[in-house]
C-alpha cells in the first residue's frame, strides 16, 4: 500500500504531518491569491480518495498491473522533475497558458480562461 510512509522512505524524505483541514486552507488561500492553479477541491479529492482493489478485475478480466503503486509514483515524479508533456493543455509544455510565466505576463491568471 502507498502512504505518506512509504513516499518519505522512496524518496529518502521525512514525513510532516500536516493536518486536512490547514493544507485545504492553505491551498484555498494561494489559490484566491493567484500564486498556484490547484483550488482546494482536489485537496479534498486526494483526502477522501478510495483505495482501489484490482482483485475482481483480475478474477474476472485476467487483469494485472503492468506497474506497482511504488513505481508509478516514481514514475510520476520522474516526468515532473524532467519536465515531460502531453498534448493536453495540464500536461503542455506551452509557456504561455494561464498561471505560466509567460501567461502570466500577458494576465493570464491561473483559474482563468479555458485551456482546452
Amino acid at each position: 500500500m502507498l502512504d505518506a510512509n512509504v513516499a518519505a522512505k522512496i524518496f529518502h524524505g521525512v514525513r510532516v504531518p500536516v493536518p486536512g483541514p490547514a493544507l485545504a486552507g492553505a491551498a484555498a488561500l494561494s489559490w484566491w491569491l493567484r500564486l498556484q492553479p490547484i483550488d482546494a477541491g482536489w485537496i479534498h479529492l486526494a483526502l477522501k480518495a478510495p483505495l482501489m482493489w484490482c482483485a475482481r478485475a483480475t478474477e474476472e478480466l485476467g487483469w494485472r498491473p503492468q506497474r506497482d503503486a511504488v513505481a508509478a509514483l516514481r514514475e510520476l515524479v520522474g516526468g515532473i522533475a524532467d519536465r515531460a508533456g502531453a498534448p493536453s493543455p495540464p500536461l503542455s509544455r506551452e509557456p504561455d497558458l494561464p498561471g505560466r510565466l509567460v501567461g502570466l505576463a500577458h494576465g493570464r491568471l491561473p483559474g482563468t480562461g479555458d485551456p482546452y
